[in-house]
């Protein structure tokens, strides 16, 4: 399980790289959606738990989670920075040994290839 500690060290790092700062401007809220998205999808980190990473409270998280869809899906910035950080994120899962949602080694290749024709 992915602990907040492990989770703070991620968005700290990423933060640095990506140069987001704790301000309302567009380029670093896309940033902080993204992210409150991601954790809650992909971790056991409770809302409070990921706000507290990102500096915010649960109401943040839960409406970065709300609009997650419109934003992706009208926002070639916020797709662009969502979709960057999911594969980041997928690889700071497995480095830790959890395999991400997207990832469903439950389902047969042979069979997952039989569907498809």
């Amino acid at each position: 399980m992915i602990s907040k500690e492990a989770l703070r060290a991620f968005w700290n790092e990423y933060a640095v790289k990506h140069n987001v700062v704790n301000n309302r401007e567009r380029s670093n809220i896309i940033h902080k959606h993204a992210f409150c998205h991601i954790a809650r999808n992909n971790t056991r980190v409770s809302l409070q738990g990921i706000a507290s990473v990102v500096s915010k409270n649960h109401a943040t998280v839960l409406h970065a989670c709300k609009k997650h869809e419109v934003n992706y899906r009208y926002d070639p910035d916020y797709r662009a920075c969502y979709d960057n950080m999911f594969a980041d994120v997928e690889d700071f899962l497995l480095v830790n040994g959890i395999v991400p949602k997207s990832i469903h080694p439950e389902i047969d290749e042979v069979q997952d290839v039989h569907f498809k024709l």
